[in-house]
């Protein structure tokens, strides 16, 4: 009896926490574009180089490009170019940091020439989108207003996106690393 009554308690408290889980919405890693969601399951980092002003001269702030996409879309170092069919969002971030990103809110900018810290100078989103073909195949819409929140913890970073584009919005977020290329 005692041994019934032991396991009748161990199967109670093993269903009790076996049950408990995680119940809060995960949305991390996901974007939402004209209504539909996919997935953002990897980054890359490419640094830009030294912004200048439109007299030629040296600015304090880097250009440095990120790249957010699905799984399908691949990079191939060797000959320096993506391909695959998938969703991405191409970011033209302005830093006071060389080859990285610093944490803060980047704010769109179409001012031309515009390169300060936390500026967005510009971007595209690409959905259903074929890079491996000569001429790409896929919806591609300009950047056209928002913000992008970036936070640094070590390694990972995180982006909490909220975009406009030419006809839609387009929102998300990724933490994770970025691949530098």
């Amino acid at each position: 009896m005692m041994n019934n009554k032991m396991l009748s308690w161990i199967f109670v408290v093993t269903l009790f926490f076996g049950s408990c889980s995680d119940d809060s919405d995960d949305n991390t890693n996901t974007a939402t574009f004209n209504g539909e969601s996919f997935s953002l399951d990897k980054g890359f980092l490419e640094p830009a180089g030294l912004n200048y002003d439109s007299d030629g001269e040296p600015i304090e702030t880097y250009a440095i490009d990120v790249y957010l996409m699905s799984a399908t879309v691949e990079y191939n170092s060797s000959v320096d170019e993506f391909s695959g069919e998938g969703n991405l969002i191409a970011l033209d971030l302005n830093t006071s940091e060389e080859n990285e990103l610093a944490s803060g809110t980047y704010t769109y900018s179409d001012e031309k020439g515009l390169r300060d810290e936390f500026v967005l100078s510009g971007g595209e989103v690409y959905i259903n989108y074929d890079v491996s073909v000569e001429a790409p195949k896929g919806e591609e819409e300009s950047i056209t207003g928002g913000t992008i929140e970036v936070s640094i913890n070590g390694d990972e970073i995180t982006f909490l996106i909220d975009l406009t584009t030419e006809s839609s919005t387009f929102t998300g977020t990724y933490t994770g690393t970025l691949q530098s290329i």
